[in-house]
Order: structure tokens, then sequence, then C-alpha cells
């Protein structure tokens, strides 16, 4: 396929492929009828070619025999700013940029203000932080399908926290895995810091069998001096401690006594462990020991450590997977306790998220704010696929907060700049306080529907349920299973007073009692209907509000 195209503004063109069949996949760079680059893809699995042009020059491009996953263009110069470019190489070419990016972004199942990648899968975010001027988040990425593999680190970063601008790759799997079948690699999950004026990133390398039965982890770290260019990565914890068989990853590097610290999760003698390791420098660490152990029989591995101190007392967050090995079986732990000898003792903790469609979160300190963000998918088995769309999303950016020993999540204050009128079925927001103590009669909330189901959020004495009632199959609990990943119920230990509701078209997340209590789950609805319907008004206090798309 021949496509002739002017580079506009940028310098640089990613093209990530894989060839079709037996033959090679070629892409070819062709400037006033001269090859000036060339790309050959001659591996099964997928690989992605960086080629150089001019700014504002006429180009043939030609693809053959390729499959392309992703494609972009960019300036490093002005990258930041305005973006990466996608280009979709099709019967024609078109291309998105930061102004046009919405009409791409029209998926029935896209979720209007909460971020997620230009398209494919996401899981967990990654070295959040504020470098130069922009909030940045990196996260686990997949640009080659709607599932989990393949991990790279995607980033994009944002002056408010709510709109994001999409920047090129950062780390990609191991190319010297190509062509090797029965294994894989990949850029795991990981932190950053600033120091010395650079942004510097650690995160895990990956490398085993496919069907899981075999892997080795290790430590990596690379570093940019503008966001945007980044160093080749240089190994910084090779071996594990004694104990650890495999599961030894996820790095959140932090200033702890006075020195970084770099705190990791896993496994140790088959028990999840949370460990410590220490450096001067951020390059040569000493492993300083286990920091806390969990004993809770329901879990068997430890994910994405953060560890911070806040409002007087040391939080630790840490994500499980369940030992019994049920699919998508996990839970987000905080806890709460003091910091001595070395080692963490809890004296609290709690569920960071009840609604089970939030993982993997992590936390940066700015401005006297402890910003967090969660990857809200967690059950990938009940994504529904659309062309061009994206599987996960990140939370809405919450600040964290410590109240009588318990943690708290509130949305930022900056999410009131979405907010407009309401003008009929699309996104919202909607904030519900109690009026009546006495007499509390049960809550009943529409929140959603279409032509044959409703979607209800239910409160009756401190039991909250959301569930999907389907006019032909009624309450089956199959149906719902099976068609919508939202079946939920949960008892609160107290009063509820106040409850805000963010309905996306694919996402909800709740609020109690001003984030005492928060509940994240992921819904699927044939051509649903977003819109508040409430029953017995006078007991309860309402506002609500149409909410923008962040695109």
């Amino acid at each position: 396929m021949k496509y002739y195209i002017n580079s506009g503004n940028s310098t640089e063109l990613h093209i990530t492929g894989r060839k079709l069949g037996e033959e090679i996949g070629m892409v070819q760079l062709i400037f006033q009828g001269e090859k000036i680059s060339e790309a050959y893809y001659k591996f099964a699995g997928f690989e992605t070619f960086f080629l150089r042009w001019m700014p504002n020059c006429d180009y043939e491009l030609d693809v053959i025999n390729l499959e392309i996953s992703l494609a972009y263009r960019f300036s490093p110069d002005t990258v930041l700013d305005q973006g990466v470019e996608f280009m979709e190489l099709k019967e024609n070419i078109h291309i998105y940029n930061r102004d046009t990016l919405s009409n791409a972004l029209i998926q029935k199942h896209r979720n209007q203000y909460h971020f997620s990648p230009y398209k494919n899968w996401m899981n967990d975010p990654n070295g959040l932080c504020w470098f130069h001027g922009y909030y940045h988040v990196f996260y686990q990425y997949n640009p080659n399908g709607q599932e989990w593999g393949n991990m790279h680190w995607g980033h994009a970063v944002s002056r408010d926290l709510l709109h994001w601008v999409h920047q090129p790759i950062v780390s990609y799997p191991q190319i010297e895995l190509n062509g090797c079948e029965g294994y894989r690699g990949g850029a795991f999950s990981g932190s950053a810091v600033v120091d010395e004026n650079k942004l510097k990133l650690f995160f895990t390398r990956h490398f085993g069998k496919s069907d899981r039965s075999w892997q080795r982890q290790w430590q990596v770290r690379k570093e940019s001096c503008n966001g945007v260019d980044f160093s080749h990565e240089e190994c910084c914890v090779w071996g594990t401690p004694e104990g650890v068989d495999w599961h030894f990853r996820d790095p959140k590097v932090i200033k702890l006594d006075g020195k970084w610290s770099m705190i990791l999760a896993g496994s140790s003698w088959n028990r999840p462990a949370i460990f410590r390791y220490e450096s001067e420098n951020l390059k040569e660490w000493n492993y300083k020991g286990i920091i806390y152990q969990e004993n809770d029989p329901l879990y068997g591995i430890a994910e994405c450590p953060d560890f911070f101190f806040l409002d007087g007392i040391y939080v630790l967050i840490v994500s499980y997977i369940y030992a019994d090995g049920r699919k998508n079986a996990r839970d987000v732990v905080w806890y709460t306790g003091k910091w001595e000898n070395d080692i963490f003792l809890p004296e609290k903790r709690g569920l960071v998220d009840i609604g089970k469609d939030f993982y993997a979160p992590q936390s940066f300190e700015y401005e006297g704010r402890r910003l967090c963000f969660g990857w809200n998918c967690c059950r990938e088995a009940m994504h529904i696929k659309e062309p061009g769309g994206s599987n996960g999303s990140l939370s809405l950016p919450r600040i964290l907060s410590v109240k009588n020993g318990c943690l708290y999540a509130e949305v930022i204050h900056e999410i009131k700049t979405l907010f407009y009128e309401f003008t009929g079925p699309g996104p919202y927001w909607i904030k519900l306080e109690r009026q009546e103590f006495k007499e509390r009669n049960p809550l009943i909330l529409v929140l959603a529907e279409s032509n044959d189901s409703r979607l209800y959020f239910r409160e009756n004495e401190g039991h909250v349920c959301l569930e999907l009632e389907n006019k032909e199959l009624k309450k089956d609990n199959q149906y719902q299973e099976e068609c919508l990943p939202f079946v939920w119920d949960y008892k609160l230990d107290e009063i509820i007073k106040t409850i805000e509701i963010y309905v996306d078209q694919a996402l909800i997340e709740i609020y109690f009692n001003e984030g005492k209590e928060v509940c994240s789950r992921r819904f699927y609805m044939k051509n649903a209907c977003l819109k508040p319907e409430l029953y017995e008004k006078n007991k309860w206090k309402v506002e609500y509000r149409s909410v923008s798309s962040i695109w």
C-alpha cells in the first residue's frame, strides 16, 4: 500500500507492526523519488522501528506485507505540549492530533472523562510525578491488542491532572525475544523520582516462559533531562533475597530516613512480602530486609507497593493476588502504623477500594497533596472489544488523607471544572446528602438504562448494592455476570451521610462519607442511556451535573 503524506511539524515516525504470513514485512520511506529509509519486519511478533524525516516535506510511505498495530509521528521539541499524532494506515491515511483526537475516540464504551490510551490495553499506572511544568503518568501498555501482554511503558502528560496529552512510548519488551517461541519479556511496573534536575525511572524487567511456569525479574533504571528523551536502561538490582522464587517486582523509590529506599513486592517463603533496599546515589543498592509480611491466608502474592508518611502516620498500600488462583481475584489493602527499627508495624487496615475494579494504585506528593491513581480494570475477560477501542482506564485522580488512622480518598477539586448544567443523557456526576436520619427509608437510584435493562444503586441501613435488572431475565445473576460485570454489594459499618457518584460510559466511581469508602466498578450496557432517576427524593438533598470529555 502506498501513502502520500506531508510530514507536518514532525521529525520522527514510529511504526509498530508484524509481518503477514511467511514473507518479510517492510516499510519504505521515499523522498523526491529516492528511498531514504526502510525497515524490515522479520518476525511473527510485533516490533517497532523508528524512522526520521524532515518537517513540512512530502513523502511516499510504502507499507508492504505488514500488519500495523500502532503508528504515530511527533517532534521531540514540541511533543510535551502538542503530543504525538496518531496515524491510521488503512485504505486511506487518517491522522489524529491533539485537537482532533476526539474524532477517533467514538466507541460506545469509551470512557470520556477517565484517562485511557489511544487504543488497546493498559493496566498499572507507573512513574507518577511532577517534572518541568507537567504531571507525568506512565502506564503498563500493550499497543498490539486489547488484552494483557507485550508490556510497554506508555506515557502521557498534563497540566491539570484531567486533560492528558499522549507521548511516545518510553520502554519496550526485549527485542531479542522476537522469534523465541514459548518465551516472553516485558517492561513491568515501577515508579519515578526527580533528582538532580532529572526524571529517573525505576521498573521491573521481566523474562520467562509464556505459560508462566518459570520467570525471572530484576530491577532497572533509566533517566531523562527533559521528560521526552530517555537513556538506555541500566540494571540496579539483579539478585533476589533468600526465600524469593520469582515474584519480586514493582519498585517504588522514596526518601526514607534521609536516604533513598526502594520498596519492592513479591513473596518470600510462599508468603506475600514487602522488601526494602537502600542507596546513597540511586545506582548501587543494598538489601535491608523485609519491612512487612502478610499472614492472611487469602493472599498469595504482593504487588505494586506504595509507602509514605501522611498526616502524622506511615501508610503502606499493597495490591494482592489471591492465593487460591481464582481468576482476577485481587484486593488493594491500606495499612497505617509505625516505622520502627526498619520494620513497618501496622495498627489499622482496610480496603483502598471496595468495588474490586481498582488495582495497582500509585501515589506521589506535590504541593502538599498526596495524589493517587489506580487502574480501573481487573476482570479482563469481561471486556467487550470495539474497533479502535481501549481496555482499561485510570481512576479519577484522588487526594489521599488519614483521619483517625483510616485512609480516605476524594476526587481532586479540579474535577468541577468539567461540570456543566445537566442537559440530558451522558456522563454525569451526582451527589446525595441525607436529610432524614431518624427514619431512613431505602434509597433507590437508577444510574443508567437501555431498552431491556436498568442499572440500580440501592442503599438500606448501610447495605449498599449495584445490580442490573433485565426486563426479561429479571435478576438472573448468571446473566448479569455474563453481560455486565457489575453485580456488587457491601455492608458499610457506619451511617451513610453523603454519596458522590461519577458515571462515565463504562465506569462508575462511588465515594461514601467524603471518601471514607470508595467503590469503583466497570460496566457494559448496549445503547445505555446515562441519566439519574431517584426515588424518595425528599429524604436526600440531590445535586447533579453533566461532565464534559477530557479529550
